[in-house]
C-alpha cells in the first residue's frame, strides 16, 4: 500500500511568530484560530488535522500507535520535502 496523508486544515500563507520573554516563540493562529474564535492573549491556534490511508493493518483499530510530526523549513530549499 502507499501511504497517503492529506491536511484536513487549512494553512495560511503567513504566521506572525511572538517572541516569549523565556525565548519561546509561537506561531500565533496556527494554523487558523480555535473554535472559539481569535485570542487577542495566550495561545491563539488549534492541532493540525490530517486523514493518514495506506497504512495497511495499521491504524484504526490496532494497537500500533502512529506517531506524526512536523518541522518549519524556509519554503524552497532542499530542505522542504524531507521524508525520514
Amino acid at each position: 500500500d502507499t501511504l497517503v496523508v492529506e491536511f484536513l486544515s487549512e494553512f495560511k500563507d503567513r504566521y506572525q511568530r511572538n517572541n516569549k520573554r523565556t525565548g519561546q516563540k509561537n506561531l500565533r493562529c496556527f494554523p487558523g484560530c480555535g473554535d472559539l474564535g481569535h485570542m487577542t492573549s495566550g495561545f491563539c491556534g488549534q492541532p493540525v488535522v490530517c486523514h493518514v490511508s495506506g497504512l495497511g493493518g495499521l491504524g484504526k483499530g490496532s494497537n500500533v500507535p502512529i506517531r506524526t510530526w512536523g518541522e518549519f523549513v524556509v519554503r524552497g530549499t532542499d530542505e522542504e520535502w524531507k521524508i525520514g
